[in-house]
């Protein structure tokens, strides 16, 4: 699968691109972008943990996805958006009024949170971003994103390029490097699906 080339970026080894927070290259993270859209696996910080995203329209990807990680294929994957309105967007009618609140009053915040969509009749995880990269990346892959935190099913985390497995490097189309996270954890898991929210994992946001 061949991307448009970007010249004068700093990469290291082939597939693997820093950046610096304070000047975003937004050549560097359309490509990103471009990257996702078409169906490639690509690796970016959030403000909790690395995370490793596809195209969620992409089954090829998606399926892909699942065997780089190892992970079980009966447990999902949250899907990954810019803002709370994009989010909205994507769900339409099939959010109620009252988890749409609890949406409302925890973003923004480093949480995942876990609704019953009513068109798609489950469950469904969302994760909305803080990170300036992430965000930019998100908005402009034009698709649903699927994302979960680079590691392997059962090891810890990635807060830092270094922490990544070099398996999973050497496997995915872009990588990008912009230093360590800012709060080193995972995102609280919170279930919104019923009356009353329930934390299926403590993390980066304490209630």
């Amino acid at each position: 699968m061949k991307y448009p080339s970007v010249k004068n970026i700093k990469k290291y080894p082939e597939n693997i691109y820093f950046i610096d927070r304070n000047i975003l290259d937004l050549k560097l993270l359309n490509l990103a972008s471009t990257i996702l859209y078409k169906g490639g696996i690509i690796i970016f910080p959030t403000e909790t943990v690395y995370g490793i995203g596809v195209n969620a329209s992409k089954k090829d990807a998606c399926n892909k996805l699942y065997q780089l990680k190892n992970r079980p294929l009966n447990k999902p994957l949250s899907y990954h958006f810019d803002s709370l309105d994009s989010f909205f967007k994507f769900s339409g009618k099939g959010i109620d009024k009252k988890q749409k609140l609890w949406f409302k009053k925890w973003i923004p915040n480093p949480v995942t949170l876990i609704y019953f969509d009513s068109n798609l009749n489950k469950k469904i995880g969302v994760r909305i971003t803080e990170d300036l990269i992430a965000k930019n990346i998100l908005k402009n892959a034009n698709c649903p994103v699927f994302a979960t935190s680079v590691n392997f099913s059962l090891e810890k985390a990635a807060i830092r390029i270094s922490d990544i497995n070099k398996k999973l490097i050497n496997k995915v189309d872009m990588v990008i490097d912009a230093g360590k996270t800012k709060n080193s954890k995972e995102s609280t898991v919170i279930d919104i699906s019923d009356n009353n929210p329930v934390i299926l994992r403590h993390g980066a946001f304490k209630l």
